[in-house]
């Protein structure tokens, strides 16, 4: 599957180094996406992603963590951060990586990104891919104890008929 190639797996398993060499395995638990358009993403914004990120195995040291996209419709302004240790079960907010979203991007355009793990010199290494949904073309809005979506085209509660995007009315 080439053109899944980083998306399955992995590679092999080896029973051997799974129960001999003791490593870090470090984990996004929370996105949290702040832009400047009332959470609408839109084209000329620049978001800020924070991580929240948990070790979950043997501590980790020199932790560096790098953000890429392959998408042409975001650039990166601050792809790196230094996270310094990480010791075993521990939560560490991570951030901000600011990403500019060019003009011109389509409406409720996915943008995949990948987040690369590096510590005790490099000897551990891993990957994990999240989404973000830009250019919104509708608002979820929040007042007292009444929560809905509107959307642009006309639709209140659910952007689609299926109703998997938006909260409905609640």
């Amino acid at each position: 599957n080439p053109s899944n190639i980083g998306l399955l797996g992995k590679g092999r398993i080896n029973d051997f180094r799974a129960l001999t060499v003791i490593s870090p395995s470090i984990r996004n638990q929370n996105l949290n996406v702040v832009g400047n358009t009332n959470g609408s993403r839109l084209g000329g914004d620049t978001l800020k992603l924070f991580l929240d990120i948990k070790n979950f195995l043997s501590p980790a040291s020199g932790l560096l963590i790098n953000l890429s996209s392959s998408n042409g419709n975001v650039e990166l302004l601050d792809n790196q951060v230094n996270a310094g240790t990480l010791n075993t079960l521990e939560n560490k907010p991570i951030g901000p990586f600011r990403v500019y979203i060019k003009p011109g991007v389509l409406d409720n355009e996915e943008v995949y990104f990948r987040v690369d793990y590096a510590s005790n010199g490099n000897a551990y290494t891993d990957f994990e891919y999240f989404k973000v949904t830009v250019s919104l073309d509708y608002q979820t809005i929040a007042v007292n104890k009444v929560i809905s979506t509107i959307t642009s085209n006309g639709r209140v509660g659910f952007v689609d008929e299926d109703g998997t995007i938006g909260t409905g009315f609640v």
